[in-house]
């Protein structure tokens, strides 16, 4: 073939780097100061909190996590879901999900390359691929900053 097929392979590459990137620093990453306030391991949590916290702060997040070990928190289980506060949170949820599906950006997606190139038809595919890509990745990541 033409070689187009490397572009396929190597567009979800490309755009897969900063999750790499992210992925690679975890392991640099501290711990949780919740995570070790609640296993026990208070003075390892506030290690970590003069690390990423000011001075005047870390007083009150110890005491919120002594707060947060002291409560009452209860997990919640699926016989949980049936009770009526958690009726609209789960109904907004699925509508959710199921506008998302039901808008047909997976569609779109599957068959972006057929789109835009018959957009303009005087473009090869090579050149058709990189345009998805370049739209795809742009679009998803204005999308999840304004999401966020």
């Amino acid at each position: 073939g033409d070689g187009s097929w490397r572009i396929v392979l190597a567009g979800p590459a490309i755009l897969g780097i900063p999750q790499a990137i992210l992925m690679i620093a975890c392991f640099w990453g501290y711990e949780s100061p919740k995570y070790l306030y609640l296993k026990g391991k208070e003075d390892e949590a506030r290690h970590v909190l003069e690390k990423i916290q000011s001075p005047s702060e870390i007083a009150e997040t110890m005491n919120s996590l002594t707060l947060t070990r002291g409560g009452t928190q209860k997990k919640i289980l699926w016989k949980d879901l049936r009770q009526p506060h958690y009726y609209r949170p789960l109904l907004l949820a699925m509508i959710v999900m199921g506008a998302f599906h039901a808008c047909g950006t997976a569609s779109i997606l599957a068959y972006s390359t057929d789109i835009f190139s018959s957009v303009d038809s005087s473009q090869s595919l090579h050149d058709s691929i990189m345009a998805t890509f370049l739209y795809v990745g742009i679009t998803n990541t204005v999308s999840t900053i304004i999401g966020l």
